[in-house]
């Protein structure tokens, strides 16, 4: 359970935006992406795992 939902969720969407933008600048600095289906497992634990004090999930 998140306290400060509106924190927990902009901080869920850097690491959204750092995942779908982000590859391409790991490749250039020599580090490995993340496989794809490794994002897709860590947005589905976001849904399932990541709530705000009244039980609903931070992310759609």
């Amino acid at each position: 359970m998140q306290e400060d939902a509106a924190m927990a969720k902009e901080v869920l969407k850097f690491f959204d935006w750092a995942y779908t933008n982000g590859s391409p600048l790991a490749a250039q600095l020599d580090y490995v992406p993340l496989p794809e289906n490794v994002q897709n497992l860590i947005r589905k634990a976001w849904k399932s795992q990541i709530r705000d004090a009244s039980g609903s999930s931070l992310t759609k």
